[in-house]
């Protein structure tokens, strides 16, 4: 094994996304101590010396005001894991759902809020309200950063079942023939034709671009799957438009910018 004869002098981005969600969720349930410095520093994340101890402190200002705008929507403790059983129309749901503060499900996370974000938050917020648990929220939200504090809310639903048997239909499809779904891209194209009421040509053209990529962005049709899948075929079609449509479309009409 050769030896490295240099000194990193920045946490590469996977090493500051973990570093930064373990901050978060401290700042968020106890406020972070002094001393978090000196284990951050033991498990040898940082570059060592005064470098270190910038990137860190740079890195807890900005969590800190982060924490600050999350603090008005959660709570000190988080209510109990909420255990999902759910028979429907011949599906058998079952999981457990975490992160329920006495206000509101709460998912956040350090970085841009992603589609795969949203979905999962909307299935859970779902199951939350099909259970409706006495003691516990109907509210969901969540929370990330696109250049400054960004966080979405959703509202109670009162047909939850309804709506989780229509995603597992989907998902179900999705089992026997490869689906023209693709969460970025469609999520970007249901956002503009049905939040921003933008012409659907000019959103498919923006999907598409989302799909192939360009030269400093790495398109959605990178993904190993979706190659396999859907190889020298253009799948943003209107197959596409009615899947974002279908997938998207309800979660909008449940969701508000906070």
């Amino acid at each position: 094994m050769q030896l490295e004869d240099t000194e990193p002098l920045e946490l590469d981005a996977l090493e500051r996304y973990i570093l930064s969600e373990r901050m978060v969720e401290k700042s968020l349930l106890e406020g972070m101590p002094d001393t978090y410095f000196d284990a951050v520093k033991a498990q040898g994340i940082l570059p060592h010396g005064a470098v270190g101890k910038c990137i860190y402190d740079r890195l807890n200002r900005d969590i800190e005001k982060f924490s600050q705008k999350m603090q008005p929507h959660v709570g000190k403790t988080t209510l109990a894991a909420l255990d999902v059983d759910l028979n429907i129309d011949g599906f058998h749901l079952t999981g457990a759902i975490s992160g329920i503060y006495p206000e509101m499900l709460l998912r956040y996370r350090y970085a841009g809020v992603k589609a795969k974000d949203r979905i999962k938050t909307w299935i859970h917020h779902l199951a939350l309200n099909t259970l409706a648990p006495s003691g516990y929220p109907r509210t969901s939200m969540v929370a990330g950063i696109d250049g400054e504090w960004s966080a979405w809310k959703y509202l109670p639903v009162d047909n939850g079942l309804e709506l989780l048997k229509g995603l597992l239909e989907i998902y179900w499809q999705g089992l026997v023939t490869p689906i023209h779904f693709f969460p970025e891209s469609s999520w970007l194209y249901a956002d503009l034709v049905l939040e921003k009421q933008m012409l659907e040509d000019i959103a498919m053209s923006k999907a598409r671009k989302t799909w192939t990529g360009g030269d400093f962005k790495r398109g959605e049709s990178e993904d190993a799957y979706f190659t396999l899948c859907f190889a020298d075929t253009d799948p943003i079609d209107p197959d596409f438009q009615d899947m974002a449509i279908e997938v998207f479309g309800r979660m909008l009409d449940f969701q508000r910018k906070v």
